[in-house]
């Protein structure tokens, strides 16, 4: 079983294309964050986490856009924790980083209806999941071919969720305007990346 961070911190770098987290304090922080609190759930199953973070970003789309905002920003800690849990049990697996992949798709079009639901209008809101398509398709692709990917974009997961809360808390239309920017800026940049090797 994997119990220590720094096990969890490669584990995750392997899966992400081999990231190099001493890169990025934020990226470190962050892991080291949601390592700390997967600690008292760890006997959870990882897909039950995952699927808790699909619910709460359902319910944020429901959601006054106040608590709304709480929701998205919850199901990213949720979906943080998810793998840590899975490093904790031991129990990482293909099937289970599906499911995480799975969850993190569903949950970006339902923060792009929350953003909907608030006032942002939709041709943008087509734009931006264009935009997350196109990144995420970059990043799947390198993936697949085994290339490692060592650019973190302002248009990544993290960054859309702050987005997404932002723009419900304040300017719906900023927020979808600002997922739309960042992720087409990062699918060309880790095109370029990529066509560059």
């Amino acid at each position: 079983m994997t119990r220590s961070v720094d096990d969890s911190l490669a584990a995750w770098s392997a899966r992400h294309g081999g990231y190099d987290v001493s890169r990025s304090r934020v990226v470190r922080g962050w892991l080291r964050f949601v390592w700390t609190l997967s600690a008292p759930i760890a006997r959870v199953p990882a897909g039950l986490v995952s699927a808790t973070g699909v619910l709460t970003a359902a319910a944020a789309v429901v959601a006054p856009v106040r608590a709304g905002a709480g929701l998205v920003l919850a199901t990213g800690v949720l979906d943080g924790i998810d793998g840590a849990v899975a490093h904790r049990r031991g129990a990482p697996s293909d099937r289970g980083a599906l499911v995480d992949t799975t969850a993190d798709r569903i949950t970006d079009v339902l923060f792009l209806l929350a953003l909907a639901r608030a006032g942002a209008p939709r041709s943008l809101l087509r734009i931006a999941a264009a935009g997350i398509a196109l990144l995420e398709a970059q990043r799947a692709l390198a993936r697949s071919r085994g290339e490692p990917v060592t650019v973190v974009t302002p248009g990544e997961r993290p960054f859309r969720l702050a987005y997404a809360a932002g723009g419900l808390v304040s300017a719906p239309s900023a927020g979808a305007a600002a997922i739309a920017g960042t992720t087409l800026a990062g699918a060309l940049v880790l095109y370029r990346d990529r066509r560059d090797r």
